[in-house]
């Protein structure tokens, strides 16, 4: 089920920010600096994000990026930014957003951010 209109969202490419920083919906493009900076800030982001240990090379960057956010964006539950700061990648973000049937609030939809 489509819970948000992924057109609305994907005709904002990119998303400025501010003069230095946008964000840019991720593509397989982004699969190298992705990699490179979770893999030179491996130590600090292992203590609060559970897969780091399990992202060993660019292919799992890859995969993530070709398997999990693409498709979710094309279907709208789901969209991944890279947080662009002066050309360079800085981090990613994502929107994931719920149907509120499971919590009990049927008129009200919600969204989870993820950095």
């Amino acid at each position: 089920m489509t819970l948000f209109n992924p057109n609305t969202v994907l005709k904002q490419r990119p998303i400025i920010v501010a003069p230095t920083i946008r964000l840019d919906p991720v593509d397989v493009h982004h699969t190298t600096p992705l990699f490179e900076l979770v893999n030179d800030n491996r130590h600090a982001l292992r203590h609060w994000l559970p897969w780091v240990d399990n992202t060993k090379t660019s292919d799992h960057t890859y995969d993530f990026i070709n398997d999990y956010a693409l498709p979710n964006s094309m279907q709208g539950t789901a969209f991944v930014f890279c947080i662009m700061v002066q050309n360079q990648m800085a981090g990613i973000f994502e929107i994931r957003w719920n149907d509120t049937r499971n919590y009990g609030y049927p008129n009200d939809r919600f969204a989870h951010l993820g950095y």
